[in-house]
């Protein structure tokens, strides 16, 4: 469906956004480049800036204290090789869309922060470590992270090294995470010894929401067979808590990793257990995950199409905003993910019984003064109960024709 002219024009409000400037960088310093490293852009940023990335392979960046949007062009295969993201203040907002993230683990660190962070659209992997020297194979670690929003991402661990557990895909402390059709999976073990696989979540003192996901445990590393029988290991649980923590599941499965395989003499390991709750409470809530998506960056004059599923018969909605600002909305199923103040809703109708639905306008022309902006966008469906589920979320980059 198309969106009419007046839904256009209060779903896309250039008077409540700041115009950004874009910063772009291509490691093979092409036309319009201005940068061949992603570190440079970020410390020639301004707050609120946007850096798009064009396709190539890149060193690790930093974002330190400061909000902006990291963004891969539309289409283009980008490796960054490690991300860190630390101290940002309360009002500080961070959004990485669109990026292979493998770096010297974990790959992604976010740290000390008291900001949003939103991770849409990558995939992140944890580095293979062969031998225990102080290094992690975690995909991502979010410790004292604020409020995170994860949707439609891979985040796996690397393999582990010998004589200590897998790592965990996921691992996060002290954080705030709602998380949208992803996968996660724990760190399996080297071919042969005794070590169990990693979960593919660890949720410590941290309150996670999950929807739609697929969340596995690691493998265990199989039997070895010499002089002596070195049994194989276990599989990693697929989520494990402890402390305070609160994992909340909704439309989501939680499997343990397969145990390793036997020799001969030695025993197979154990599959691992969905859930292992050391702390804290692990809930399931009932509804059906509700996903948007949609192609991105987009340019002005171009079409701007969201992709939308959810169970057949279920209202939809899109509720729109230039804020980020996940939190929980009783009766809301799931968080809300904008900023009451400035939200606006958009009714789409109801699903059919494909279960899915397009939406697309125009992107109108810039303002003068506007190199980029960015919206973010969620998802809310109402089922046949009654239920109003808020699901997953997309941070829509607009751009100049320039660039």
């Amino acid at each position: 469906m198309k969106l009419s002219l007046l839904a256009l024009a209060i779903s896309w409000p250039f008077a409540a956004i700041s115009a950004q400037t874009v910063l772009v960088v291509d490691d093979d310093g092409g036309p319009g480049a201005e940068f061949t490293e992603v570190q440079a852009a970020i410390d020639a940023a301004a707050p609120g800036d946007t850096i798009l990335v064009k396709g190539g392979t890149y060193n690790a960046a930093t974002i330190d204290a400061i909000s902006l949007q990291l963004v891969a062009d539309r289409g283009a295969a980008v490796l960054l090789q490690g991300v860190v993201v630390r101290n940002l203040a309360p009002t500080d907002t961070v959004v990485i869309h669109g990026f292979t993230i493998n770096g010297l683990g974990p790959s992604l660190d976010v740290r000390q922060s008291a900001g949003v962070l939103w991770l849409e659209d990558s995939t992140i992997v944890g580095p293979d470590v062969l031998i225990a020297h102080g290094l992690s194979s975690v995909g991502v670690s979010l410790s004292n992270a604020g409020k995170v929003v994860i949707a439609r991402c891979g985040i796996f661990a690397g393999l582990g090294p010998s004589g200590v557990p897998g790592s965990p895909g996921l691992s996060l402390a002290t954080t705030e995470l709602q998380m949208f059709g992803s996968t996660v999976v724990g760190g399996h073990q080297q071919a042969a010894g005794m070590e169990d696989g990693g979960p593919g979540l660890f949720v410590g003192s941290a309150t996670v929401h999950a929807q739609g996901c697929a969340i596995t445990g690691g493998n265990g590393a199989d039997a070895f067979q010499s002089i002596l029988c070195f049994s194989a290991g276990d599989g990693g649980p697929g989520a494990l808590t402890s402390g305070t923590s609160t994992l909340e599941l909704l439309d989501t499965t939680v499997a343990g990793g397969d145990g390793g395989a036997p020799t001969p003499s030695c025993p197979a390991g154990a599959t691992g257990p969905a859930t292992e709750v050391r702390g804290g409470a692990v809930v399931q809530t009932p509804g059906a995950a509700h996903r948007l998506s949609a192609d991105l960056p987009v340019r002005e004059g171009k079409t701007l199409t969201f992709d939308l599923s959810g169970p057949p018969g279920d209202a939809a909605a899109l509720f729109v905003t230039p804020t980020a600002a996940p939190q929980a909305a009783a009766p809301l199923v799931g968080p809300l993910l904008g900023d009451l103040a400035t939200l606006v809703a958009l009714p789409v109708g109801a699903f059919p019984a494909s279960g899915t639905l397009q939406v697309s306008f125009t992107v109108p022309t810039f303002p003068a003064g506007f190199d980029a902006l960015g919206l973010f966008a969620q998802i809310v469906g109402a089922d046949t109960l009654g239920r109003v589920t808020g699901g997953s979320g997309q941070h829509v980059t607009g751009l100049s024709a320039v660039f």
